[in-house]
């Protein structure tokens, strides 16, 4: 990474040299936002987009996993790859714009959409879960739960406005 800070972020997620880190991204921005349940989303979260997948439906305390409907701003996006199920990609939902379209933040993301990429990038997605994109199938939307969500949801918000708001800085400082 051409920036050391966000480089040392992914390394304090687990991300580890020449992996895909879209999934780490996501996590990383999951425990800033949600510092409180650091400890448990860190053990669920993985690098991994399925891994990560299989572990929110393992733990439905936690998580809410959706497969149908419509995303909520803060859910982390899952696709997985239609040539290789092992593998996919990973997202955080914006905004609304409208119908089924959202605004996205993804890591590991070109500017096309593609999951191997330049850096950290604004999508803008049709987000219908079962859905397919290139080589990616839309799978569906993991959501937190807890009886303090709606407060951390807004304050998720908050952070994730921030990101969009700065994605031209993102986009600058930390590409390769």
């Amino acid at each position: 990474f051409a920036n050391s800070a966000f480089q040392q972020m992914m390394q304090d997620v687990g991300w580890q040299g020449g992996e895909a880190w879209c999934m780490y991204f996501a996590k990383a921005m999951y425990l800033q936002a949600f510092p409180k349940r650091a400890d448990t989303i860190s053990k669920i979260l993985t690098g991994s987009t399925q891994s990560s997948w299989k572990n929110a439906i393992a733990r439905p305390d936690v998580f809410k996993v959706v497969t149908d409907g419509r995303p909520m701003v803060g859910d982390i996006i899952i696709w997985q790859s239609i040539k290789d199920p092992s593998k996919g990609h990973a997202g955080i939902v914006l905004s609304r714009i409208e119908g089924d379209h959202y605004s996205t933040v993804e890591g590991n993301s070109g500017l096309g959409g593609t999951r191997e990429g330049e850096g950290v990038t604004k999508g803008y997605r049709l987000l219908i879960p079962g859905t397919i994109e290139g080589n990616l199938k839309l799978l569906g939307f993991i959501r937190l739960r807890g009886s303090h969500y709606e407060l951390e949801a807004r304050q998720s918000r908050l952070f994730l406005t921030s990101i969009n708001s700065n994605l031209t800085f993102l986009q600058k400082t930390l590409c390769f």
